[in-house]
C-alpha cells in the first residue's frame, strides 16, 4: 500500500465586519483529518472546519491541523491585529 502525504502548515488571516470577528485557517498539506479552533487555550465549535467567527473582540485565536502523521498550528492575537 502506498499511502502519500504532504507536510501540513498552517496560517492564519482575520476580516472584521462591525460587529464579526473572522478568522481563516488556511491549510497546505495532505492529508488533513481535523482541523480545531482555540481561544486563550480554551476549545472552541466552529460551523465550518477551516473558518471561525466571533463576536468578542480579543485574546489569542489558534487552529490546529492533524492527521496520522503530522500536526500544524497557526495564531494571531487580535491585539497584534489592532497594531
Amino acid at each position: 500500500m502506498f499511502l502519500c502525504t504532504a507536510p501540513l502548515i498552517a496560517n492564519m488571516n482575520h476580516a472584521k465586519s462591525s460587529t464579526l470577528d473572522t478568522f481563516n485557517c488556511n491549510v497546505t498539506g495532505y492529508p488533513v483529518h481535523a482541523i480545531t479552533w482555540k481561544n486563550a487555550h480554551w476549545p472552541l465549535q466552529a460551523e465550518c472546519p477551516k473558518t471561525y467567527s466571533t463576536l468578542r473582540h480579543h485574546g489569542m485565536y489558534q487552529c490546529f491541523l492533524y492527521n496520522d502523521l503530522d500536526g500544524g498550528t497557526a495564531e494571531l492575537k487580535i491585539s497584534d491585529i489592532l497594531k
